[in-house]
């Protein structure tokens, strides 16, 4: 009935000829280009990957209830970027952070910048975000440690609502949280 395997048969040539199938295709060729767009943005940074998000997700606005697996798959993968960038931000935050404790146990102080870990040869890593070194600031015998995080700017070390430990202590700094998830720095908060 349908032929060998592999091979076109009568009812693939009925299936892809009707009009309900053009229409199908059309649909399918919009999945198949989202979850394609979604992937490019994937093999990104996130500071590269950012306004295709962003386009993304109003293209997303655009599929049908049906097609809402595909939509999901695709938010999904875009934001694997962030995802990943928020990974080696913080690992990038963690190293620079040993880094600066170990400074201070053999100089007895904090350095005034982190170009200083130098001496210690210590290894220290970009911020993925924005690419430049992380944020780093001496404050007497404390400093202030961060990542510009997923919304790329600067928040002067607002720590993102999602990492906060003391709401109370949070709203007395910042006042409320913001509406935005990813709003705020990836900051590096010690066990004080």
């Amino acid at each position: 009935m349908f032929g060998r395997f592999g091979g076109p048969t009568d009812f693939q040539f009925w299936f892809y000829g009707c009009p309900e199938r053009l229409r199908l295709y059309k649909d399918e060729l919009l999945c198949l280009s989202l979850l394609e767009c979604a992937q490019s943005i994937a093999a990104k940074p996130w500071r590269e990957a950012r306004p295709e998000a962003q386009r993304l997700e109003a293209d997303l606005g655009r599929v049908d209830s049906w097609q809402l697996a595909v939509a999901s798959l695709a938010y999904i993968m875009s934001n694997t970027s962030a995802d990943a960038d928020r990974v080696l931000a913080r690992r990038a935050v963690l190293q620079a952070a040993l880094g600066l404790e170990v400074y201070r146990q053999r100089h007895g102080r904090y350095p005034d910048s982190l170009r200083d870990l130098a001496c210690l040869h210590w290894p220290l890593s970009d911020d993925p975000f924005s690419g430049k070194p992380l944020v780093y600031r001496r404050r007497g015998n404390d400093y202030l440690l961060y990542s510009l995080g997923v919304d790329l700017d600067d928040d002067r070390g607002r720590p993102v609502w999602l990492l906060v430990r003391d709401e109370g202590q949070y709203r007395k700094l910042y006042g409320s949280p913001p509406s935005d998830r990813d709003d705020g720095d990836l900051v590096w908060l010690p066990w004080r």
